[in-house]
């Protein structure tokens, strides 16, 4: 088999360019000038689960409409137990491979030889 090698070069030919670009806001200005209401959102985010369900409807196998509707609890602002558990889940996923490199930061640190618990 033959290798295949990727060269990527960045160059900074003009960095107060590069910096302005950065520093500039990431949404545009009139999201900050006339944000939208609570009543637009909420109509935005019904106008998303709508479109989410009519795609995961035609998919193989189909989901039904409430299910989505379930899973995305548009209407609730309330707490819930079930997306309480799903984000504690994101959340110790992110940081379970913070603690894998601690771990074998450390073991470097005290010179242990690696394999060897």
């Amino acid at each position: 088999m033959g290798e295949l090698h990727l060269a990527v070069k960045f160059s900074g030919n003009n960095w107060i360019n590069l910096f302005h670009t950065y520093s500039q806001p990431m949404l545009p200005m009139m999201h900050y000038l006339q944000p939208l209401s609570v009543y637009q959102l909420d109509s935005l985010r019904h106008q998303a689960t709508y479109i989410l369900s009519s795609r995961l409807g035609r998919a193989d196998p189909p989901l039904r409409r409430e299910v989505v509707e379930y899973m995305l609890d548009t209407g609730e602002n309330r707490w819930s137990l079930r997306r309480a558990k799903a984000n504690c889940e994101r959340v110790m996923t992110c940081l379970s491979g913070i603690v894998v490199l601690w771990r074998e930061f450390d073991q470097i640190r005290h010179w242990k030889i690696w394999g060897k618990k």
